[in-house]
């Protein structure tokens, strides 16, 4: 993809600052405490100062960024179309210990944060929902393990609501999950569980 960097002084006088990455961006904006926070088709996330437009700091994914980044507490949370979820400290860009998680498959949807579950959710393109402890990057559950089967890809950002798990995917469905407290019901704790074993790419 071409970036086009010309600017044109008439045409962006109301413009305060243009920050240019090395590719596209189709992921949305997050903006937290003074910092804008992006990825691109470059392969690296971004935290642009929103008062200078200069660059905080830069950290590379294996992937491109297509989705929304996630911000929780002094981490944020980004996923790439490597199937790969950073999580970077927000002020120095710091990766935390653990991760990326590698979910085996491309990420379009945003990452969902689980309080009562204490857990991130993850959507993957091909079908699975990963369930990640974001402390330190482990997988807890996936939805072969809940046995949940997701008819279609997902590429849109879920919504938690109520213990529910709501998606729509490419083939025009809108599906709401069963509360994650009784799909989770009567399992061990995570620390007992197998690891499933990665995605051969």
């Amino acid at each position: 993809y071409a970036v086009n960097r010309e600017v044109n002084s008439e045409q962006i006088s109301k413009i305060a600052w243009a920050f240019p990455t090395g590719g596209a961006i189709a992921g949305n904006v997050v903006v937290h405490k003074g910092t804008a926070f992006v990825g691109s088709f470059d392969r690296h996330f971004y935290a642009v100062d929103i008062e200078t437009g200069n660059k905080k700091w830069m950290q590379r994914g294996d992937g491109w960024f297509w989705t929304t980044a996630l911000i929780d507490n002094e981490t944020i949370y980004a996923a790439d179309l490597k199937g790969k979820l950073w999580a970077w400290n927000i002020e120095t860009g710091r990766l935390k210990p653990g991760f990326p998680y590698d979910t085996g498959a491309p990420v379009r949807a945003k990452p969902v944060f689980d309080a009562e579950h204490s857990s991130l959710l993850v959507v993957t393109r091909e079908k699975e929902i990963h369930f990640i402890d974001p402390e330190n990057g482990m997988g807890l559950w996936n939805s072969r393990d809940l046995e949940i089967a997701l008819p279609n890809r997902a590429l849109a950002d879920p919504i938690l609501h109520n213990d529910h798990l709501y998606l729509n995917d490419d083939k025009g469905l809108l599906i709401k999950i069963a509360p994650l407290k009784d799909t989770l019901a009567g399992l061990p704790p995570w620390t007992e569980l197998p690891i499933t074993p990665e995605v051969e790419k």
